[in-house]
């Protein structure tokens, strides 16, 4: 069933959303589970087999708990926290991209597409997400791809203040970002959404 849902629908559309492959997990943990339950009441170099069944949940166990660490250091909250520290009262906050931080009122948050966007907010500060900055750039039209240019250039008045990606720790041990470096997305899964750089520019005359 895993095998023919992969094989039928994911490597025929190349589009994947990690949640898609929950009901295939949850067929490839029964037999993995059985698999475990075997090695643990095996009489034949039992004391090896208990060795193994241990040592794969040792290492399964951290592995899936590194979601959890990266969600909850994930750079967003960071940046939500470093931008709510510095404003006060409404101002406004331009977001850039997708996958930003929320950032809850009396803020005001406006998606930011064009220099002329900028310039008609003239927002406070301005959240971009570095790693999807490319496919802004790629996806949109000129305008789009000035924009992203234009702020790194610091050429709108904007000069960054933040730019930070949580450390994983060393027990974490789903590290994916070589497998996207640099800069680059994956077709096969969506924890590249999770942690990514978050750079932060303030008006220069705020």
């Amino acid at each position: 069933m895993p095998l023919s849902f992969h094989l039928t629908f994911t490597c025929v559309t190349f589009f994947v959303c990690d949640r898609y492959v929950f009901g295939g997990v949850f067929v490839l943990a029964l037999f993995a589970g059985a698999a475990l339950g075997d090695l643990i009441g095996a009489t034949r170099w039992h004391g090896t087999a208990r060795a193994v069944a241990a040592a794969a949940v040792v290492i399964s166990l951290p592995y899936a708990a590194s979601i959890n660490v990266m969600m909850d250091a994930d750079a967003r909250n960071a940046a939500r926290a470093f931008v709510r520290g510095k404003t006060a009262g409404d101002e406004v906050v331009g977001l850039v991209g997708r996958y930003t931080p929320h950032m809850a009122p009396p803020l005001r948050m406006v998606v930011l597409e064009s220099a002329a966007d900028v310039v008609a907010s003239r927002p406070a500060y301005i959240i971009v997400n570095a790693r999807y900055a490319e496919r802004f750039r790629n996806m949109r039209s000129p305008a789009g791809r000035d924009l992203i240019s234009a702020l790194r250039r610091e050429s709108f008045g904007y000069r960054v203040v933040l730019a930070y990606r949580a450390p994983l720790p060393f027990w974490a041990l789903l590290q994916y970002e070589p497998s996207f470096a640099p800069g680059g997305e994956a077709w096969w899964t969506n924890l590249d959404k999770i942690n990514p750089e978050v750079v932060v520019f303030e008006r220069k005359e705020h």
